[in-house]
């Protein structure tokens, strides 16, 4: 079986740039409440990069 990858870029339509965990809290519970969909994101590093690594 061929392996198909299909990436749609979509923009997204809210960047919540959270600087407490308390935002993080009520962005989430906001997008719950009204049914919207959230993807998490790190920051972008390669996961080669992450703390602990040279």
């Amino acid at each position: 079986m061929e392996r198909r990858e299909v990436h749609h870029r979509v923009p997204p339509r809210a960047v919540p740039l959270p600087r407490t965990a308390d935002h993080v809290v009520a962005v989430l519970r906001s997008c719950r409440e009204a049914g919207i969909p959230v993807t998490a994101r790190g920051d972008g590093t390669p996961p080669t990069r992450c703390a602990g690594s040279a």
